[in-house]
């Protein structure tokens, strides 16, 4: 399955966000702060409106997890490595979610 060029627009944020990010952390609290609550929080809400616009796309989750792997080589340790999992997981939810709630909105608007 190939990346389609709709998904480009959001790796190139997600990838700009995960690295912006980093810029924002000064120690050891803010650093489990945007490891445990922004960059997820960020993955999920990117996630739901791929998966809303675009509808499931296996490789976005997984391309997710690489882009992370960038910012841990970059702006972590290997001990970071544990949320590439986490994260592709939230963007798998997410865009399902998103996926969902298309479909729920559509049934709705029919019964209107």
């Amino acid at each position: 399955m190939k990346p389609s060029r709709d998904m480009l627009f959001y790796v190139l944020v997600q990838l700009l966000l995960y690295h912006a990010s980093t810029f924002f952390i000064v120690d050891t609290g803010s650093g489990m702060f945007f490891l445990l609550l922004i960059l997820p929080l960020m993955t999920a809400v990117i996630a739901v409106i791929y998966g809303y616009r675009h509808g499931i796309h296996v490789l976005y989750p997984l391309i997710t997890a690489l882009l992370f792997l960038t910012v841990v080589w970059l702006h972590f340790n290997e001990s970071a490595c544990i949320y590439l999992v986490i994260y592709g997981m939230i963007a798998l939810v997410a865009m399902v979610l998103g996926k969902i709630l298309k479909n729920v909105m559509r049934m709705t608007k029919k019964e209107d």
